[in-house]
């Protein structure tokens, strides 16, 4: 995994992977983990860099049965081909073997869609799934239990995991767990949780949310949960058209950053915010509330302060969060969000604040604890994947 991920970010080359690439009960590092999270891995080469959070959940919940992804899930639904990428639209009529467990990236809409439609197909084939857990267990001395997978626990668990300002919180059934994480992984979690109607990017979906993921970044990654490779012609043109696109690297074009904040904002830490997102690579504004207004549209927003910041900041913190977030940071319960689509669709919004001046200087200290390369490219991705 070293290997490859020095290749690929040496050549800017291409990484295709498809189907059982991820089926942790052969390849658990293909999947990673967060004890190992600073280990390259093939889910997070191509976007799901939360999925380790799903070997953790298996162990403190006790759903070591359950794996993380769920193969030969037959969908029998048209690929539909979006106008994004290598592809120019249309539909595939497609039969070939799936894979479930990656849709946590998908919104709450769309996972319920997922769900339903992996959790039919193993009631209707239950015989099939006592099979597949039988070959499994021949196979690599381990038992599953698929038709339990067919539910998607693990996925559940992601889906609806929350972030606090110092770790997250996972749920399952009646019990939670809360754990600590490193600032850099933390803040990137926090982001990816965020934006993850917009990464990984989908190419293609079924009906039922089967689909291809594009990941661009120092490289072009692909992960297909369909079984392409053991398709017809169709398919194997799909292929093509993938391997073209991955091999055929751009740049991602920095983005801007608009940093909102008064006098005391940038007094405490916001200018050393804005130097350190330039030393990144980023392009920065930064701008009062007096000129907000001609940038409130921007697709990267940070606000430094609370709902009762002054000079106009506290009145764009309230149209940007809830009541009950703008009390969290009023009772200093917590003062580190993430909102998509506030002033425009494809947009994040990033509020740091505190009860008062010195707590909002540690929040921004905080954040700044995991602003990196790796999470500079990651604003870069989302920018460039809503643009």
């Amino acid at each position: 995994m070293v290997a490859l991920e020095g290749y690929l970010k040496a050549n800017h080359a291409g990484l295709i992977f498809t189907h059982g690439s991820l089926l942790d009960a052969l390849n658990s590092q293909h999947i990673g983990s967060l004890e190992s999270w600073e280990e390259p891995s093939l889910a997070k080469m191509v976007g799901l860099e939360i999925l380790p959070i799903a070997e953790s959940a298996r162990k403190v919940f006790n759903l070591t049965d359950v794996p993380a992804v769920i193969p030969y899930i037959s969908t029998g639904y048209f690929l539909v081909l979006l106008r994004d990428g290598p592809f120019a639209g249309g539909k595939l009529e497609t039969n070939v073997y799936s894979a479930a467990g990656w849709q946590y990236v998908l919104p709450s809409l769309q996972f319920g869609i997922a769900k339903r439609s992996v959790m039919r197909f193993a009631n209707e084939n239950g015989l099939r799934m006592c099979e597949m857990g039988q070959s499994m267990a021949n196979l690599t001395r381990l038992t599953f239990n698929f038709s339990f997978a067919a539910s998607m626990p693990l996925a559940e668990i992601l889906t609806g995991m929350s972030l606090s300002d110092d770790g997250i919180s996972l749920g399952f059934g009646d019990s939670s767990v809360n754990l600590t994480l490193e600032r850099p992984v933390l803040e990137r979690i926090r982001l990816l949780h965020a934006v993850k109607k917009y990464l990984p990017a989908l190419l293609t979906y079924t009906e039922d949310y089967s689909g291809i993921l594009r990941r661009d970044g120092e490289y072009r990654a692909v992960y297909t949960s369909l079984e392409l490779e053991a398709g017809g012609d169709a398919e194997f043109s799909i292929l093509e058209e993938l391997i073209n696109w991955t091999i055929d690297y751009q740049p991602l074009p920095a983005p801007e950053d608009v940093v909102l904040a008064n006098d005391i904002g940038w007094d405490i830490r916001g200018d050393l915010l804005a130097s350190q997102l330039e030393a990144l690579g980023l392009s920065v504004e930064c701008v009062t509330a007096n000129e907000f207004e001609v940038y409130k549209e921007s697709p990267i927003v940070v606000i430094l302060g609370g709902p009762e910041a002054y000079d106009g900041v506290g009145s764009y913190v309230q149209q940007a969060l809830s009541l009950e977030e703008q009390n969290a940071i009023i009772n200093g319960e917590a003062g580190m969000f993430i909102k998509t689509n506030v002033w425009k669709n494809g947009q994040v919004v990033i509020v740091l604040a505190g009860q008062d001046r010195w707590g909002t200087s540690r929040k921004i200290k905080a954040y700044l604890g995991g602003l990196d390369s790796a999470y500079a490219e990651l604003l870069a991705e989302f920018s460039e994947a809503v643009s």
